[in-house]
């Protein structure tokens, strides 16, 4: 069994573990594909086996853009859970890498978890800031001017509203009128 093989077993045996039947024939429909739909909203590669990190160790350094780039993202939402090492050791072999959509994941990367730990994100673009290209440190939070507060707002009625507070140098007209993070992001 080749490792590509392997991989994508293990992670079609974890999707039926929490598969979602019902969710998962409109998701079929939506998507218009053949491929099998398991119904999972977000699914979580945490569990696979540490035979995963060694595929991502190995992809990381692939000659194919795309198993590289699945290689920088493949921990983006696990937050707390993301593997520190594994993160550096997908992104390293990609810094020199001149192709958008690498620049963009480690970027991208970078955000999100700096979104559950940005000391150590900041830490990490000083200490390779000549070798990240100004595409993957626009992505990571040091971007920001200073680090945003999102508060809660005291009206009750809106309790599950947030408000950012904070100087952005990126899209500072949404977070001004006080759209969520998801939306100000998405239009930048």
């Amino acid at each position: 069994m080749t490792v590509d093989q392997y991989l994508v077993d293990a992670v079609r045996r974890e999707l039926s573990i929490v598969a979602d039947p019902a969710r998962a024939e409109g998701m079929k429909r939506y998507l218009k594909s053949e491929l099998p739909c398991y119904g999972v909203r977000t699914p979580t590669l945490v569990s696979i086996p540490g035979e995963f990190k060694r595929v991502m160790r190995e992809w990381s350094n692939d000659a194919d853009l795309w198993r590289r780039r699945v290689s920088i993202i493949h921990q983006v939402g696990s937050k707390r859970a993301t593997d520190l090492d594994l993160l550096v050791t997908c992104i390293e072999p990609s810094l020199d890498r001149s192709e958008f959509s690498l620049r963009k994941a480690i970027g991208w990367a970078l955000l999100d978890f700096g979104w559950t730990d940005p000391d150590w994100v900041t830490s990490y673009v000083d200490a390779h800031e000549v070798q990240l290209s100004p595409l993957s440190r626009g992505e990571a939070p040091k971007t920001f001017t200073e680090r945003l507060a999102i508060t809660s707002v005291a009206d009750s009625s809106q309790a599950s509203t947030a408000r950012f507070e904070g100087t952005l140098r990126r899209c500072p007209s949404q977070a001004a009128i006080g759209w969520p993070r998801p939306f100000w992001r998405a239009c930048c």
